[in-house]
């Protein structure tokens, strides 16, 4: 899953990378000017949000682990 989601982001910053190069070296002119451009903003915000969202998923994942600890101890503490 990990080496998924590294793969899938570094995939789209190339890609987000190589239309915006295009769009900076002036070797696209009128239409895909635009679109490139809106491409390759779109995708760094994606890589961004993706980011976040692994971080939201981590801490989640870490406080399921302390409830899960706390609830062995108490149930340990019982017996």
């Amino acid at each position: 899953m990990i080496f998924m989601f590294i793969t899938t982001i570094a995939a789209l910053l190339y890609t987000s990378w190589s239309l915006l190069d295009k769009v900076f070296s002036g070797a696209v002119k009128g239409e895909a000017l635009v679109g490139n451009t809106l491409m390759g903003l779109v995708g760094f915000f994606l890589v961004i949000a993706a980011i976040a969202l692994a971080i939201e998923g981590a801490k989640a994942l870490m406080r399921f682990r302390i409830i899960r600890a706390e609830a062995v101890a108490a149930a340990a503490a019982k017996a």
